[in-house]
């Protein structure tokens, strides 16, 4: 799953660390989801890794996507030709374009994707050179909703599953070391009964068991790093991972400095409400892409929250109604509490997910919507 911002973000850009992936969930609910059972096996390699994905389920490949592949990423090819893990891992992605296809592959793959959680995240460095960087307009990798309501997700029986995380500050994209993670329940808004506290180490990363209930793990991380300079202070920050977790995994997240984030909201000319918060989110696609094209709305609400998306040059705008290829939007002043949030495609009203997050006064929650399945 990504949950990582695009390099290339305008300087001015709002917000725009929002991080990456989303699920359909609600606490309340039970999953039918079966149990994991990671795809991919070794056998013959072809000379160009994006033949993986032909004729494989929800598959952006085409003849443009094949050709653009070949022609820009044939570093990439060779360089991960020569890791066999990291062929293995391309196999596994590339055999379904689905988020839980995705999140089974990275729990086989954990060890690996540690070694060079941004550079790995995603469905791998091949993968994301051809699907993000290199050929996302021939491979429509980043509008690609297919899957929706055609995957279940999975469950576990497991009561903590093991998850490595990778903090990098959005705009400079260094490591945040030193930063006080609270895991926290869904139903506990201010976090008063933190299941886990943790500390990122000096990359950045911490490894947290995420304690599950209803088979998944369905809280969030609450995120603090105060130094007194607004330019190394981390905005308080609540995370809600944007898939119901049920195996091992490995991430990386970006969060944003304070400075930042005043300067930007000061920037947007919306008078922020102490007594609310900030609430950002990143749409993603079937292949875990940044998705534009995507429209959302949350409850609750009222005339004071004041939406916003990512236009075409990366600027928040309050006028866009749907995302561009930095697939983001977000609300100034949202009301404090358990928030739903639902997006669909802009172009029919097609929904495409849907999760619950909290919104605490004072704090940005960072929500990532993938594709919803059929539970």
């Amino acid at each position: 799953m990504t949950l990582r911002v695009a390099h290339s973000l305008a300087p001015g850009a709002l917000l725009l660390a929002v991080l990456l992936g989303g699920c359909r969930y609600d606490i309340d609910e039970l999953f039918a989801g079966s149990t994991l059972d990671a795809g991919g096996s070794s056998g013959p390699v072809p000379d160009q890794l994006i033949e993986f994905w032909k004729d494989k389920p929800f598959s952006p490949y085409n003849d443009a996507c094949a050709a653009c592949a070949t022609a820009q990423c044939g570093a990439a090819n060779q360089a991960c030709k020569q890791d066999p893990d990291c062929v293995e891992f391309t196999r596994c992605v590339a055999q379904s374009t689905d988020p839980v296809t995705e999140a089974q592959c990275r729990a086989q793959f954990a060890d690996w994707l540690g070694q060079d959680v941004f550079g790995r995240d995603i469905g791998g460095p091949y993968q994301q050179c051809v699907m993000q960087d290199q050929c996302s307009e021939q491979c429509g990798a980043r509008s690609n909703y297919e899957c929706v309501a055609k995957f279940a997700w999975p469950t576990t029986n497991e009561p903590v599953v093991p998850f490595r995380f990778r903090f990098s500050e959005a705009f400079t994209l260094d490591e945040v070391a030193d930063m006080d993670v609270r895991v926290c329940r869904a139903d506990d808004l201010y976090c008063d009964s933190p299941i886990e506290t943790a500390r990122t180490d000096a990359k950045g990363e911490v490894m947290l068991g995420l304690k599950t209930s209803f088979r998944t793990f369905q809280g969030y991380l609450e995120l603090n790093k105060q130094t007194g300079n607004p330019d190394t202070s981390i905005y308080p920050s609540l995370v809600r991972l944007g898939w119901p977790v049920s195996v091992e995994g490995v991430t990386n997240v970006t969060v944003i400095n304070e400075s930042s984030v005043a300067l930007n909201v000061a920037i947007s000319m919306v008078d922020p409400d102490p007594a609310r918060g900030l609430l950002q989110v990143r749409f993603q696609s079937c292949a875990g892409l940044a998705a534009p094209g995507i429209s959302f709305t949350t409850t609750p609400t009222d005339d004071a929250s004041a939406y916003w998306y990512a236009g075409p040059d990366g600027i928040p705008s309050f006028t866009e109604t749907k995302s561009y290829n930095i697939g983001a939007g977000g609300v100034i002043n949202a009301i404090e509490g358990r928030h739903m949030i639902t997006a669909t495609r802009a172009s029919d009203g097609v929904k495409v997910a849907e999760t619950a997050a909290p919104v605490r006064k004072g704090y940005m929650t960072i929500v990532v919507i993938s594709p919803m399945g059929t539970n």
